[in-house]
């Protein structure tokens, strides 16, 4: 049973309500992260801003997904697993990529150094080494991409210690172990 209950968009406070309505307008429903996170307007209108904000970024809708599933592995967030596994899949994902991503590994050099260095970051809680900034710069990224792969991993361990906290129910197929290498 949840210990923060998600509320229902009705019930929700007008500033959250409308929040809720835009997330609904875009995914087609309203999933219990978001509806936990209503119990704060503010805390979840800057996560539909740091979202958004993203979204324009430097990293593309399948790397992001990647990130997020690198790090709801690394924080063992069942609830994350679950929702960006069927969201890795909605942005064409395969099943090995999916696997792949949350082993922190990827066959292209830009995508397994933007995993490793996520892993990193949660692991080493934001204290990275030389040797791992000059492996993204060598694939590709610029101080701006960095930057972005911080922020990424700060927003989807802030949801997956919310979930760890609040116990959200699973509204996503669940993700289940990984299969073996």
């Amino acid at each position: 049973m949840a210990r923060i209950r998600p509320i229902d968009p009705d019930r929700a406070s007008p500033e959250a309500r409308d929040l809720l309505a835009g997330i609904e307008a875009e995914l087609g429903f309203v999933p219990n992260v978001a509806r936990t996170l209503a119990h704060s307007p503010k805390a979840l209108a800057g996560v539909v801003q740091l979202d958004r904000a993203l979204r324009r970024g430097a990293v593309d809708d399948m790397l992001r997904e990647r990130i997020a599933l690198a790090v709801a592995q690394e924080n063992a967030c069942c609830y994350c697993l679950a929702a960006h596994m069927a969201m890795g899949r909605a942005v064409g994902l395969t099943d090995e990529e999916l696997s792949d991503s949350r082993r922190c590994t990827a066959p292209d050099g830009r995508t397994g150094a933007a995993l490793t260095f996520v892993r990193s970051l949660v692991r080493n809680r934001g204290k990275v080494d030389d040797r791992e900034l000059e492996r993204l710069r060598e694939v590709g990224f610029d101080d701006a991409g960095i930057t972005e792969l911080v922020a990424m991993t700060a927003y989807y361990t802030f949801t997956n210690y919310l979930t760890h906290v609040a116990e959200t129910p699973l509204d996503f197929p669940r993700a289940g172990d990984l299969p073996p290498e």
